[in-house]
């Protein structure tokens, strides 16, 4: 099976996929898009968990930033992806609560990623983010705000090195919690 696209039809309603706590995509090469309809407040409630691996065409995840329970997200093997969340949607979000019960990121063998957020956030509850293998991209979307929460970074020296950064003080701030991959 090929799974191109999902559509969920308006009769659901926004009360849709209410009890889903981890969503796995293993091995789509033809999905470009994985919600086509908008993710609103209340659908995918108490999703926790995103495991994307071989979806070789999507572009981006952009939806993620309105889940508000998403601990850990996983995007491997994504060939064609250049932005985690793209753009514009960043540009249409209020921060409070985007990724305030994120723990663990992680993202390997994305050749082509660009970005994975334009705008710098604040992380709460990160412990771990790695990069790996994503070569395009320059930068973390990592703004300092308290030294004992920072995320733990794994990723190359060569990588990290070429890391650009907004300012002095975020870059001197994480540099404590960069871990060689």
């Amino acid at each position: 099976m090929d799974l191109r696209y999902l559509t969920i039809n308006e009769a659901a309603g926004e009360n849709w996929l209410l009890n889903l706590e981890i969503l796995a995509l293993n091995g789509l090469p033809s999905l470009t898009t994985i919600w086509n309809n908008a993710v609103n407040a209340t659908c995918l409630l108490n999703l926790r968990c995103i495991n994307i691996w071989y979806c070789e065409t999507l572009k981006d995840v952009s939806w993620i930033l309105r889940l508000p329970k998403l601990e850990v997200v996983y995007i491997f093997y994504c060939k064609e992806m250049e932005q985690v969340i793209r753009e514009e949607d960043v540009e249409e979000e209020d921060y409070s609560n985007v990724f305030s019960k994120l723990r663990i990121m992680s993202i390997r063998d994305a050749p082509k990623l660009r970005s994975l957020c334009n705008k710098a956030m604040i992380f709460p509850c990160l412990k771990r983010i790695a990069i790996i293998d994503c070569p395009k991209l320059m930068k973390l979307p990592l703004k300092a705000h308290n030294v004992s929460a920072m995320p733990t970074v794994y990723c190359s020296k060569e990588w990290w090195s070429n890391l650009v950064w907004d300012d002095t003080d975020t870059q001197d701030t994480c540099y404590p919690y960069f871990m060689e991959a």
